[in-house]
């Protein structure tokens, strides 16, 4: 307080934070009767703060006195302080310019990455003496610009020391330091930021050429259903179809005109309002007798939907060839199923006459008799069904009863057979595969009831579940493992084509409709017991 310093020698409560600083500012009075000096001052408390400390001598009334007018500038050394870290620190060329005679003061350590000069050639020369500027007319623009305004942001093409060019962005600003002004240049190399945009423009130029050329329609809408943008494609389209102009901003569901405008309208609002909720929408559809493929996806920018963007192609040439291309594969998949009917249809006749040319060696005339009226039934089923590739259930069960009594009057009724039909089953109405389970039954008989020492027993159950229909035919012969031996060893060079044929048949099967099978291998007290085949059908 002043109560506390007034009639008190000034050493007794020194303000002085450092000693060196009072000791500069005593020489500098002794000298010449005036001191001019910053420093660090110290408050009663302690606490420091930077002053400017200016002291002169005069007389009165026969007295010397000290005049001192202390000035707190800690504020501006803060600042100072942060322009000189954020000087050192800056990612791009920093420049303090003097601005009467506009030479360089102090540059950061970027200078010589950015310019190609060292500090010794630059500091406390003109700028004019290592000129950065390429074009002179941009040069002038910055002078002007900066003297009017005392500050300037604007790009350049400058020039470094070598002679390379680059594009830069400076900006200025006109500030004072140390009671005189100065310029605070920051020089920010673009050059790879330019190139990267041109590449952009021409990426962007080369995508307007290839979307404009192209036939598929592309446009967008933003969330309340203006349009957004368009290509050539969709433009002639719109024009060509509902004589109406596009318009960049404009709503796309115009009003509506007719009964087909407004049933178009209807179904695209639907289906823009699904791609604004963030769902991809795939359509395809026959317009103007015309197939389209739409695909719908939505803008998403700063994780928000902001609108739709559309692709529609026409793919009526391509509909075309894939309707043509089923039906010319589903023809050549019949072809092959009569053939291969052709084929395994003498397999069953071959298998029937051996049995009749048993019957009349062994001068069985009754037998020969009745066999042969069975077989001529069976005939019959087969020259009927035979270019069919469907028949009906019935049809199917009632030929294989043919086959089977052929087989029991053959084998000396050397097993029973039992046929369950689940009564639910309409077998009138069912179609199937024409000879979809007689190669299975074949196998049941020839290779796992005939190969067995006692009577056997061979059972086919047809019922519905799920949809499909069910075949199980279950024999208890030998297996298919003991068949196998057997076979190899009393026809070690015969290769057998029915079990192939089957495995082609259904395969062609299975390209029209859809079936499946298991076998599965019985066991009794782990010994073979038989085999069950499963077959399903869908109905």
């Amino acid at each position: 307080t002043r109560d506390e310093v007034v009639g008190h020698n000034s050493f007794e409560f020194s303000f002085f934070a450092n000693i060196t600083d009072r000791e500069k500012f005593l020489t500098q009075y002794n000298s010449y009767g005036f001191a001019e000096l910053e420093c660090q001052w110290k408050r009663k408390g302690g606490y420091k703060i930077h002053i400017m400390l200016t002291s002169s001598r005069i007389e009165l009334n026969g007295d010397k006195f000290f005049i001192t007018v202390i000035k707190d500038i800690s504020d501006r050394k803060a600042a100072e302080e942060r322009f000189q870290k954020s000087f050192a620190l800056s990612p791009d060329l920093m420049l303090i310019i003097r601005e009467h005679d506009l030479r360089l003061i102090d540059a950061n350590t970027k200078l010589e990455e950015v310019s190609g000069y060292t500090h010794d050639e630059v500091l406390g020369k003109s700028s004019s003496e290592f000129d950065l500027w390429v074009l002179a007319e941009e040069r002038q623009r910055y002078f002007e610009e900066l003297s009017k305004k005392g500050q300037i942001v604007m790009e350049a093409l400058l020039r470094k020391k070598d002679g390379t060019q680059f594009y830069g962005i400076i900006s200025a600003n006109r500030m004072e330091l140390s009671e005189e002004n100065h310029i605070i240049v920051i020089v920010k190399d673009v050059t790879e930021k330019k190139k990267s945009e041109e590449k952009l423009r021409l990426s962007e130029a080369n995508l307007n050429a290839t979307i404009n050329n192209t036939e598929i329609m592309i446009w967008s809408i933003d969330r309340s259903f203006n349009l957004l943008t368009y290509n050539q494609a969709f433009h002639d389209f719109i024009e060509k179809v509902y004589n109406r102009k596009l318009i960049i901003g404009s709503r796309i569901f115009e009003a509506p005109r007719n009964e087909i405008e407004q049933d178009t309208r209807d179904r695209w609002k639907e289906r823009y309002m699904r791609a604004l909720t963030g769902e991809i929408v795939k359509i395809e559809e026959l317009r103007w007798d015309r197939y389209f493929q739409f695909s719908l996806s939505p803008i998403i920018e700063n994780n928000l939907v902001t609108g739709v963007s559309v692709f529609a192609e026409d793919v009526s040439e391509r509909v075309e060839r894939d309707r043509l291309l089923s039906e010319a594969n589903t023809k050549i998949g019949e072809l092959k199923l009569m053939a291969l009917r052709s084929v395994m249809n003498p397999h069953f006749i071959f298998n029937a006459l051996n049995s009749i040319q048993y019957f009349i060696a062994q001068n069985d005339r009754k037998n020969a008799i009745s066999y042969l009226s069975t077989f001529s039934k069976l005939i019959r089923s087969i020259l009927n069904n035979s270019v069919h590739n469907k028949i009906k259930l019935a049809e199917e069960l009632e030929q294989i009863k043919y086959y089977i009594d052929l087989e029991l009057v053959r084998f000396d009724n050397k097993f029973d057979f039992v046929l369950d039909i689940d009564p639910e089953l309409d077998v009138e109405s069912i179609n199937i595969p024409s000879l979809l389970i007689q190669p299975y039954v074949e196998n049941a008989i020839l290779h796992g009831l005939y190969n067995k020492k006692e009577r056997g027993a061979l059972k086919i159950s047809v019922y519905e579940k799920d949809d499909s229909v069910l075949f199980e035919i279950e024999d208890d012969g030998v297996g298919r493992e003991m068949a196998m031996r057997i076979r190899q060893q009393n026809f070690p060079k015969h290769k057998s084509m029915g079990t192939a044929l089957t495995e082609e048949r259904l395969k062609l099967i299975n390209a029209q409709d859809v079936v499946s099978f298991e076998i599965v291998d019985l066991m009794n007290d782990n010994q073979p017991a038989g085999t069950k085949v499963k077959i399903r059908v869908k109905s």
